[in-house]
């Protein structure tokens, strides 16, 4: 369950594709406590607290590659779901692989978190530098500012995520970077060059590959903000880059593609 308007209203995140439920079907939600509360005017009212899905953010995570419930997320050769495919060992053992168990279980927080009052937001004075000049001097971003990059395809959007990544090593500033949508072999290259330039000492990388449900990948984007926002909540700086954020109006019924990079 991501959130719960009334008790008769919730809103949740389908996993495992549409055909698992049709209209009608009984729900139940989880409940964490029930507490009954006097009320002079009302009378006696129950109210009931229930549970929110809960994802790992703990700091085990950091240079790690890992799906939206922090399992080791298999890193696929182009050739490998062939071999999967076709029930070979290969396939199976990254399935085993893919159900591992959770990194950074330590600590949790919500998969959907409610957004900060406006009283509380600190102002944003420090800029947040990317390293790449053009664009942190044409449209620079300040910590605690988020910023939607667009542009065709093959443009060099991911690219210039990546490059952002890269420009925060020594300022200890924290990344997460959320792979969705892409292929088995694009992820593999984009954690290679994380590996290449040591930027996996402080990054974790969420991935859901583009043959992943929809709901996942949806969820995989969801998981990078709570990573991030754990870093943002303890005091420190955290740099969130969504490659894709097409998953996220798509969930909602409509079609986009974009690339956002936040802090």
């Amino acid at each position: 369950m991501l959130w719960r308007r009334s008790d008769n209203v919730v809103f949740a995140l389908l996993l495992g594709g549409a055909g698992l439920v049709s209209v009608g079907d009984g729900v139940e939600c989880q409940v964490k406590g029930i507490l009954q509360v006097l009320d002079d005017k009302e009378g006696p009212i129950t109210k009931r607290e229930y549970q929110e899905m809960l994802v790992p953010v703990g700091e085990a995570l950091v240079g790690q590659v890992v799906d939206f419930l922090g399992r080791p997320y298999p890193l696929q050769t182009a050739a490998e779901p062939a071999v999967a495919a076709a029930g070979g060992n290969n396939g199976h053992a990254a399935q085993q692989k893919h159900a591992a168990a959770p990194i950074g279980a330590d600590q949790l927080l919500p998969l959907l978190n409610g957004q900060p009052d406006m009283e509380s937001r600190e102002q944003i004075n420090e800029p947040l530098m990317t390293g790449v000049k053009a664009f942190d001097i044409l449209t620079p971003l300040g910590r605690g500012q988020a910023q939607q990059i667009v542009g065709p395809q093959g443009s060099g959007k991911t690219q210039l995520c990546i490059d952002a990544v890269i420009g925060q090593r020594g300022t200890g500033v924290r990344c997460v970077y959320a792979a969705v949508g892409a292929s088995h072999e694009q992820l593999r290259r984009t954690v290679e060059q994380l590996r290449q330039h040591g930027c996996l000492e402080y990054t974790t990388v969420v991935a859901a590959t583009g043959d992943r449900p929809l709901g996942e990948q949806y969820a995989a984007t969801l998981t990078a903000c709570s990573i991030g926002e754990r870093v943002r909540d303890e005091g420190g700086h955290s740099l969130v880059v969504l490659n894709d954020v097409s998953v996220m109006v798509g969930g909602w019924g409509g079609r986009a593609a974009a690339a956002l990079a936040c802090s």
